[in-house]
């Protein structure tokens, strides 16, 4: 919001260049004029008569035309590839444990940018949230969750337990690993799990997100054991999302998947334009 200071002369100049043609149409995102919305014009009028100036509030993208962003989809595509292994251990060695993990790069996910991931040992890496929820949704959306990937949404853990001794050095975990160099590297965050129910049985799979504005990441999977019968992915910014697997429908958790945005195309609003309200006419006194 922006604050512009006009004088008693300025306004009516600003006022008379701002206003459209009687028969202009109502720009987009236009409403109605109401008796309450006149009537604070009238106040504006009656400050500058008696003080020379006015400040007003004026918010510039309304003015402006500028219309809120788009919001588009994720579409995925089956590719191959192996996982690439962890080598920095994140500190996740838990049960419903969240833990933050900064970004060697800036990554947006739909319209927004992130220097930080929250990933959970349920399997599910959050952007906004910290949510440590081990019962996953199906199908999505998870209300009232932002910007949110779900490589393997299950109840898990990382804790350490028998079946962790098929993992690296015997460690459950959640482990990062960079490839590349800027401004073209891949974040890799790696998940060595077992599940709640069974800890006797594991799952490893990774998330892959992309440095440069690809608006891209892969979610790889290696050994899971339970494959996707209990389990949800997708990517999810409030009610827009994508889902690829959800209790046993829809994909295999197998192999691997990479996700690309694709934006839609924008509307473009037409500018609007201050209309100075009618000028006030005094009522002639009666005739003797």
């Amino acid at each position: 919001m922006s604050k512009l200071t006009l004088t008693g002369l300025a306004l009516p100049l600003f006022l008379l260049f701002a206003s459209p043609p009687a028969s202009a149409p109502k720009a987009f995102g236009a409403t109605k004029d109401t008796p309450e919305s006149q009537g604070q014009t009238g106040t504006l009028q009656k400050m500058i008569v008696q003080s020379g100036s006015v400040t007003m509030q004026l918010d510039l993208n309304r003015l402006n035309g500028i219309a809120t962003p788009c919001i588009g989809q994720y579409v995925f595509a089956q590719i191959g590839g192996s996982i690439v292994p962890g080598t920095t251990d994140s500190g996740n060695h838990g049960d419903n444990q969240v833990t933050n993990i900064p970004l060697p790069f800036s990554y947006t996910l739909y319209d927004q940018t992130f220097n930080s991931i929250n990933v959970s040992s349920n399997g599910n890496a959050q952007f906004t949230t910290t949510d440590t929820a081990f019962t996953n949704v199906c199908p999505l959306p998870w209300t009232s969750h932002n910007y949110t990937i779900f490589l393997y949404w299950n109840d898990q853990r990382t804790d350490a337990n028998t079946g962790c001794s098929a993992f690296p050095g015997g460690t459950c975990g959640v482990f990062t690993s960079v490839s590349g160099t800027a401004p073209h590297r891949i974040f890799n965050i790696e998940w060595r799990t077992v599940y709640f129910a069974d800890p006797t049985t594991t799952a490893n799979y990774e998330l892959r997100l992309y440095e440069g504005g690809l608006s891209r990441f892969d979610v790889v999977w290696g050994a899971v054991a339970s494959g996707n019968t209990s389990a949800t992915a997708g990517v999810q910014r409030d009610t827009f999302l994508t889902q690829y697997f959800c209790n046993g429908s829809g994909g295999a958790a197998t192999g691997g998947q990479s996700y690309v945005y694709f934006p839609v195309p924008c509307p473009t609003p037409t500018p609007r334009r201050f209309s100075p309200p009618p000028r006030p006419r005094p009522t002639p006194p009666p005739r003797p």
